[in-house]
């Protein structure tokens, strides 16, 4: 009489399969098991990657702030260039008005 031989751990399972990968985990990542065992498979995600199925960029959460950062950021260096070019135009009236004067002063 032979005794049956106990399954290999996580047999039925493979978690390199590319089924798994791209079913459960979008393609963005790979299956594993859990600790001690059991047939659940939870995914690994890739780097940029999370949630339970590897869902979500972790980038995707930075979009808008940078965004808004960058539009805030060209606002500031229009609203620079506008305050610059009022100062070079109040220096040009100033330097205009003291020539005037000069000039007045000489002929009279």
């Amino acid at each position: 009489m032979t005794t049956p031989s106990l399954p290999p751990e996580g047999r039925g399972i493979d978690p390199n399969l590319s089924t798994c990968r791209e079913s459960q985990c979008n393609n963005h990542g790979n299956c594993v098991t859990l600790m001690g065992g059991g047939t659940d498979l939870v995914c690994n995600c890739d780097l940029g990657y999370k949630g339970d199925s590897c869902e979500d960029t972790i980038n995707g959460a930075l979009s808008v702030p940078l965004t808004l950062s960058v539009f805030a950021v060209l606002i500031g260096l229009v609203i620079l260039a506008f305050v610059a070019a009022k100062f070079r135009q109040k220096q040009k009236k100033k330097r205009r008005k003291l020539l005037e004067e000069k000039v007045y002063s000489n002929t009279a």
